[in-house]
């Protein structure tokens, strides 16, 4: 499974996480029950990690990473890191 794929399908639960689950404990829980590598935690911590911001700065975010993946496909190589800045969410505008 892709791990956009596993984001996907784990949304509802990263959404029901309350506070007594940390972050780490989420990503642990992965690694042990789920059977990702640690490779695979990584990438989940990412997108775990995306979501929170999002969460924090009222972003939709299947919505932003939606978007971000489209502009970034669209960026030159030699693109200005002020631009990429642009894109986190908390400076996220959606066109």
């Amino acid at each position: 499974m892709s791990t956009l794929g596993f984001v996907k399908t784990h949304a509802s639960l990263v959404e029901e996480l309350d506070d007594v689950m940390t972050g780490y404990e989420y990503m642990e829980r992965l690694y042990k029950d789920e059977g990702l590598s640690h490779k695979g935690v990584q990438r989940a911590a990412m997108f775990y990690s995306l979501a929170c911001s999002c969460r924090l700065n009222n972003v939709n975010f299947f919505e932003y990473i939606s978007d971000v993946i489209n502009r970034t496909a669209l960026m030159q190589p030699n693109t200005d890191i002020r631009e990429y800045r642009a894109l986190l969410p908390d400076k996220w505008k959606n066109l």
